[in-house]
């Protein structure tokens, strides 16, 4: 999967913390982020992120 960190950070632009996961993908979509973002979205633990830093963790993970 050849999804780059910047374009997640760009699809995430707007997002409060904390927020959950959920959250997470419903400003993804506000944002226009393309499918393959969404798809590693819907692929990190389902909780609440208290950072950008905890969110790319949990996306390093998946990608």
């Amino acid at each position: 999967m050849a999804v780059g960190v910047a374009l997640i950070q760009k699809s995430l632009k707007g997002a409060k913390y904390p927020t959950s996961a959920d959250n997470l993908i419903d400003i993804a979509q506000n944002n226009n982020a393309p499918g393959e973002v969404l798809d590693v979205l819907n692929q990190i633990p389902k909780q609440d992120y208290n950072s950008p830093a905890q969110v790319m963790k949990a996306v390093g993970q998946v990608i």
